[in-house]
């Protein structure tokens, strides 16, 4: 809805600025006809990002595309080494709530999405292991935090199996100060404080 409006207001911002350059108001056609054009566009635009993989719920085609990449990358070789993957989605429902020093490694691959989401992928980390990194980096506001675990290894997910299962669990209705865990085929929450 966003982005006919956007269209829309491009399209009324270009008929002003048209009456201001050339002293008279476009005819009713040719102002109906850009008001048409903005808003068409705008529909373009927010249908090409719904197009991703992931339905745009994280961003562009291409960002979704390569956060799958990376999903299906990571999860091949953590099965074919025999080794533990999760990956972790935080959302911080107000600034600051997270320690992103306590979070990352060398190793881990971080994706900043839209609607606030930040997709960690944690090669060689167990499910306990990235729960216990989330509790230390939300040590002084856990009830500032909504946060998701996979634990794929297990399943031996493709890249758009992983982004289906994180998706739905983004969607669902969580509480803040909680994770959703999905380690053995089926959602459970646990509470970030100890």
């Amino acid at each position: 809805m966003v982005y006919p409006l956007v269209g829309a207001l491009t399209a009324a911002c270009m008929i002003s600025l048209a009456v201001l350059t050339t002293g008279r108001a476009p005819d009713l056609i040719a102002a109906a006809s850009l008001m048409l054009i903005g808003v068409g566009v705008g529909l373009i635009v927010a249908r090409f990002g719904r197009l991703g993989p992931f339905g745009g719920r994280f961003g562009t085609p291409w960002f979704e595309s390569h956060l799958r990449d990376t999903l299906t990358r990571e999860s091949a070789r953590a099965s074919r080494f025999q080794r533990e993957l999760t990956i972790l989605a935080v959302r911080e429902t107000s600034v600051g709530a997270l320690d992103r020093r306590a979070l990352l490694r060398k190793t881990d691959e971080t994706f900043h999405c839209q609607n606030g989401w930040t997709v960690i992928v944690l090669p060689e980390t167990g499910g306990d292991g990235a729960l216990c990194l989330l509790r230390r980096a939300t040590a002084g506001r856990p009830e500032d935090v909504q946060a998701i675990l996979l634990s794929p290894s297990a399943f031996g997910w493709n890249g758009d199996a992983l982004g289906r299962e994180l998706t739905a669990l983004a969607n669902a209705e969580q509480s803040s100060g909680a994770v959703l865990v999905n380690c053995t085929g089926r959602a459970e929450v646990v509470p970030l404080t100890l």
